[in-house]
């Protein structure tokens, strides 16, 4: 197959992978120059990194995840990626965390061009494969507000083209033993104590396992041998996991309950229904929402799916979207889809299965996704980024904090957007952790009252402020970080509005602030 459809000189592709790390470089440098202008303090990037201060202090007593039931600050089991956030932060600042997870992005992509390398996709749609991968906006908008989706995608993407080579390798040379079947192990052990998303992997996993174990059936015909790939695959899982467990040891045992509490929280939306129609039905709802943003890539990925009758890749995808329908679907879950699209939508340029199709069609699909995704993460971000990019100004909350309640040790509820500013401040800070979509009730509220100081929030009903008073706490009036507050929404969710919303980056977002102070 000839590829005179891509524009591209083909000296371009002669080092594939130094063009590859030249675009990803651009790519890079470009998100740099809006980490601080872009999205809005998103309360995702300051849950992670507290989430790591409470693993590397197991004896702090506050946090802006903290479980009311039991007065501690939550406990997560897969600690490494927000513990790495937590570091980042204390030693590169608060841009660190960001840049980070950029970087995150960056090796994902990477690791499924290998991948897609490995299935067979032609070289130079696997280079835009890639791109399209990193600026599809459901990936952007996880990695540019400082969430380590990426780093999970490529400890998990690595493990499949590890698995992978191996068939390759096989395929060349008989063996029995290798060792990559014990690094594969290792490396969704490690993912999945990075970050707990990296379930969504498993089937992917899986299909790539069974089919390494079909291809040594229809060679060896030994039982032996199959075994001998689950088990290399099994140890180095398992003592991956013991490793990653040692130093967490003493907490996961002393905390168990508190850890178990926090995997609830992740698990299910607290306003709905656990176990009923209404939630799959939400999930589904939402998980079309979300998808609008990548129309293409579904699309594209589906027509390939039947095209080729990929069913194994078709029941993996299946498997995830039952997953995510049956505990939470929100756009931070289902950003996890996209690599099982691009690698569907990879079949269309297959060495071995497009050679009997019309290019111009076949490559007029490449060229959709490649417009959308630039014109959206790229270009369209960008504007939006440096378009009242001093509403977003970090320096205003610093100055509010300041303002309102100052340097020293001091016990404070706040709105999630102050966290940086907080930890300079030298404050002790307190949010309740609760599941996604929970709505805090009155009750709940009520039992962190006894822990704060101050407390600095939004607009609360009546009943929440009789509570504040009733526990002691005085109003010290509103804070407007803005001369002029902003516009009320109107109602109209129109185009502009929906790619804010998507990226994080609102105009005027933060306050108008009221404080209440204990006398």
């Amino acid at each position: 197959m000839t590829h005179s459809f891509f524009p591209l000189n083909k000296n371009f592709f002669k080092n594939f992978w130094v063009s590859w790390l030249l675009s990803i470089s651009i790519i890079f440098l470009i998100f740099l120059g809006t980490v601080d202008k872009g999205a809005y303090l998103h309360p995702d990037e300051f849950v992670i990194i507290d989430l790591g201060k409470n693993i590397l202090n197991p004896n702090v007593d506050w946090s802006i995840a903290w479980v009311i039931e039991q007065q501690k600050p939550a406990i997560l089991i897969s600690y490494i990626g927000a513990t790495i956030q937590e570091i980042v932060f204390e030693y590169f600042g608060q841009f660190g965390p960001r840049i980070f997870a950029i970087l995150g992005a960056l090796a994902a992509a990477t690791a499924l061009v290998k991948y897609l390398l490995l299935r067979g996709v032609s070289i130079r749609p696997t280079f835009f494969l890639g791109l399209i991968f990193l600026l599809d906006p459901l990936i952007v908008q996880a990695f540019t507000i400082g969430r380590i989706d990426g780093w999970v995608m490529f400890l998990c993407i690595s493990c499949c083209w590890v698995l992978r080579s191996e068939i390759n390798f096989f395929a060349s040379k008989k063996s029995n033993l290798n060792t990559k079947f014990l690094f594969a192990g290792s490396l969704i052990s490690l993912a999945i104590f990075t970050w707990p998303s990296a379930i969504f992997f498993f089937p992917l996993i899986g299909l790539e396992l069974s089919e390494q174990i079909s291809y040594e059936w229809k060679n060896e015909k030994r039982i032996r041998v199959i075994l001998n790939i689950l088990f290399l695959f099994m140890f180095g899982a398992v003592i991956s996991i013991a490793l990653l467990v040692l130093p967490f040891s003493e907490q996961l045992f002393s905390q168990w309950s508190l850890i178990k509490e926090t995997i609830t929280y992740n698990t299910h939306a607290g306003s709905s229904d656990i176990n009923g129609f209404n939630t799959a039905l939400e999930n589904s709802i939402e998980l079309l929402r979300v998808l609008k943003f990548s129309p293409f890539v579904v699309l594209l990925a589906i027509i390939s799916l039947i095209k080729f009758k990929q069913t194994y890749l078709f029941v993996a995808i299946l498997a995830v979207i039952i997953l995510m329908l049956i505990t939470v679907v929100y756009i931070n879950r289902v950003q996890y889809l996209v690599p099982y699209f691009i690698i569907g939508i990879g079949l269309l340029y297959n060495k071995d299965y497009s050679k009997s199709d019309p290019r111009s069609l076949i490559f007029s699909g490449i060229y959709t996704l490649l417009f959308w995704s630039i014109g959206l993460s790229l270009i369209v971000r960008s504007f939006l980024a440096f378009d009242g990019k001093a509403e977003r100004d970090r320096g205003l909350l610093d100055k509010a904090a300041f303002s309102m309640v100052g340097y020293g040790d001091h016990k404070v509820y706040i709105p999630h957007e102050f966290y940086y500013s907080g930890r300079s401040l030298n404050w002790k800070m307190y949010k309740i952790y609760e599941a996604h979509n929970d709505p805090l009730n009155l009750e709940t509220w009520e039992k962190i009252l006894p822990n704060v100081d101050f407390i600095i929030v939004r607009e609360y009903s009546k009943s929440f402020q009789k509570s504040i008073e009733n526990a002691g706490l005085v109003d010290r009036g509103i804070y407007h970080i803005y001369e002029e507050p902003p516009k009320p929404f109107d109602g109209i969710t129109n185009n502009e509005v929906r790619i804010r919303n998507l990226y994080s980056i609102f105009r005027k977002p933060y306050g108008p602030y009221r404080l209440y102070a204990r006398e």
